[in-house]
């Protein structure tokens, strides 16, 4: 999906910077000559009048390109008409490591995980993230996104073998506790328990998501209804959801934002 809307965002973009070029060397013509006969197809002559709304409008689509949307204070379409409040924002936006903000290194040692700080016309700062080794970086969120987080969103731009984990804490009516891993990754089917999923501990299912938005270039937003995953993987169980623990990801990607919303009782 995101290539198809790449290219075709490409396409437009070059395809605005011919027309305004054009356009505009020939109105600067006319306003430095303008008692000059220029040898133009009729067509053109028709379109001659309209020359600066198209200049003005191709400018204004490549400003528009440099300048992406703002990111959104509240997910709108999980919540319909319940209104969450944002309770933590992991922003990418610092130059050193992200060790340095809270992140801890899993299963490697931190000289193997790259950290690449990147500018990125789409999203600004951001981090690119590319390792050798299955590692793991994990950040745990605040009191408060625990006690009240439910959605999360996040903004990445993923590579085939990249997964953004949430821990989560669950329940049952009897009052039993656990704890489980929702693997995410971008694409279609159904969630599947992954191969060390049991009842106990830390079990783990693989829930394929669809971006819902693209951001420009390779990034996707995404939102994820952590009760509805709960449902659809461990509470086939039984469980339900308790709350969000930490965050972890793994693989090559890119990262501009991890968000958590809830609501207060």
């Amino acid at each position: 999906m995101s290539e198809s809307l790449q290219l075709w965002a490409n396409v437009s973009q070059v395809a605005s910077l011919f027309i305004a070029t054009v356009a505009l060397v020939v109105q600067v013509l006319s306003w430095l000559f303008p008692n000059a006969r220029l040898s133009l197809a009729p067509w053109f002559q028709i379109i001659r009048p309209f020359l600066p709304y198209i200049v003005v409008a191709a400018v204004f689509f490549w400003i528009g390109t440099l300048f992406p949307a703002s990111n959104p204070q509240s997910p709108s379409a999980l919540t319909k008409d319940v209104k969450l409040e944002l309770f933590q924002k992991i922003e990418f936006d610092y130059q050193d490591s992200p060790i340095e903000h809270g992140w801890t290194i899993v299963g490697a040692d931190e000289t193997e995980v790259i950290v690449v700080h990147i500018s990125d016309q789409f999203v600004g700062n951001a981090v690119s993230i590319n390792s050798p080794v299955n590692y793991g970086m994990d950040f745990e969120v605040t009191t408060a996104a625990k006690q009240f987080g439910k959605v999360i969103e996040f903004v990445a731009d993923l590579e085939n073998d990249s997964r953004i984990y949430a821990f989560v804490g669950l329940k049952q009516d009897n009052g039993t506790t656990t704890t489980g891993w929702l693997k995410f990754k971008a694409g279609d089917g159904q969630p599947q328990p992954s191969a060390i999923a049991t009842n106990i501990g830390e079990g783990e299912w693989s829930v394929p998501i669809k971006p819902l938005l693209y951001r420009g270039g390779d990034w996707l937003l995404f939102q994820v209804d952590l009760e509805d995953a709960v449902k659809r993987t461990f509470g086939r169980d039984g469980w339900s959801f308790q709350q969000l623990i930490k965050f972890r990801v793994r693989g090559d990607l890119s990262l501009d934002y991890l968000s958590v919303f809830g609501q207060r009782p």
